[in-house]
């Protein structure tokens, strides 16, 4: 939970929230983008997944995790600039 929100999978240590949207996500989009622009707010990145994603293709999803995480790492050690395209995985799609 954050900010008063349950997030499918939290992990405070690098600022990250991972969401499966299922198909109540597609009834509720305004709502998942307000949320996600205040998770952002407090340094949250939330990186969203269709099932069908994890599904159908779960070894991209976690291999776009493992991006994530690496940069992440990276920018802690050494305080580069997290790259805008993992930055900016807020929509729900064919990204992984």
């Amino acid at each position: 939970m954050f900010l008063g929100f349950i997030l499918d999978f939290f992990c405070p240590e690098f600022k990250i929230g991972i969401e499966l949207d299922g198909e109540i996500h597609l009834k509720q989009l305004n709502y998942d983008k307000a949320r996600a622009a205040l998770m952002k707010e407090h340094g949250i990145t939330i990186i969203r997944f269709k099932n069908r994603e994890i599904i159908d293709k779960l070894d991209q999803c976690i291999e776009t995790i493992e991006k994530y995480l690496t940069v992440a790492h990276k920018q802690e050690t050494s305080k580069m600039v997290l790259p805008l395209h993992l930055m900016e995985r807020e929509t729900v799609g064919e990204a992984c």
